[in-house]
């Protein structure tokens, strides 16, 4: 888990177009991102909890992945969220507020 923690500065992580199945958050705890960038990988599960420790995240893009469901609740906290991609995956289901 220490690999990141060195780059306090960086504030936009790019790991879009691998074979990513999983967004561990742990590697990434340290760290301020403003945008992550996570399209065209093979993602099913995303845990928007997760996301609670980005208060500067600003945009959040999981195009292209397959994603099933999806948590607004979550991400509608995230005040700075500007940008928000999850074209193209196979979302079934979506988590709002009523």
């Amino acid at each position: 888990y220490d690999s990141f923690k060195d780059l306090s500065r960086l504030t936009n992580l790019d790991l879009g177009h691998n074979c990513l199945f999983k967004f561990e958050v742990n590697f990434f705890q340290n760290l301020q991102l403003s945008n992550i960038y996570l399209e065209h990988n093979m993602i099913k599960n995303f845990d928007t909890n997760t996301l609670k420790q980005f208060t500067r995240l600003a945009a959040l893009v999981l195009s292209n992945n397959q994603l099933s469901t999806i948590d607004f609740r979550v991400l509608s906290q995230i005040r700075r969220l500007r940008i928000l991609n999850i074209s193209n995956n196979y979302l079934k289901e979506i988590y709002v507020d009523e």
